[in-house]
């Protein structure tokens, strides 16, 4: 999406929120809310300041349980 001339912020908004609401998902996913699911990706620096920064994870949660990325 950057690529094709979206900012950062942009993409990652249609990648989660927009994208849940195109599923019919905004109840339950999209975004972090209490009573939502939630997967979440920690990275290591801000992917609004560089795209390229969201593949600098640090941490995975997946069902409320840290991953192990190793």
């Amino acid at each position: 999406f950057v690529d094709a001339g979206f900012t950062a912020l942009q993409a990652i908004s249609m990648a989660t929120r927009d994208n849940a609401a195109f599923l019919g998902k905004s109840t339950e996913l999209g975004t972090i809310n209490p009573g939502k699911l939630a997967d979440i990706l920690v990275v290591n620096a801000n992917p609004l300041k560089d795209i390229r920064n969201t593949q600098a994870v640090a941490m995975v949660f997946k069902d409320g349980k840290i991953q192990d990325i190793t």
